[in-house]
């Protein structure tokens, strides 16, 4: 694997706002893997963990390892993102200041929306690896991750 692949699927899992750890437990592996993964060129995370964080990361395994397709569904989806974004300041822009506070406030809104949903996805993934770390056996595992919200 080249450092190349290491850079695509660290943008990819930012892009999908996971931590390593959050990766790692989703795919079945750990923090340290994935830090390998993304740093470290000639690391092979096999097959299985190579479609599965594809399919996690909603992009493909062949961007991810030659960076073909594109920059994946995300890398798309984040440009029709701002294309948006910039369409609605232009139009916000032209409103009268009531109206554009009232349109804030809307977007505030759907802003902490949008916040409380990751939360409560980062903390369902918490709770299923506590609950698989514990029917292994094995002691639950503690992080020290700080998680990474926008405020």
């Amino acid at each position: 694997m080249s450092t190349d692949f290491g850079k695509r699927l660290k943008n990819a899992r930012q892009s999908a706002g996971l931590s390593q750890t959050d990766l790692g437990n989703q795919i079945g592996v750990g923090k340290s893997a994935i830090s390998k993964w993304e740093n470290e060129p000639g690391i092979d995370p096999g097959a299985r963990n190579l479609r599965r964080a594809a399919k996690l990361l909603e992009t493909s395994e062949e961007y991810l390892l030659y960076g073909q397709s594109g920059d994946g569904v995300r890398g798309s989806l984040s440009r029709d993102i701002e294309k948006k974004m910039a369409q609605y300041q232009e139009l916000l822009n032209r409103l009268q200041p009531i109206e554009q506070k009232e349109r804030l406030r809307r977007l505030e809104f759907e802003f902490l929306e949008i916040k409380d949903l990751l939360k409560k996805r980062a903390d369902r993934g918490r709770r299923q690896n506590i609950a698989r770390a514990g029917s292994r056996g094995s002691p639950a595992p503690v992080t020290h991750d700080k998680e990474e919200y926008i405020d």
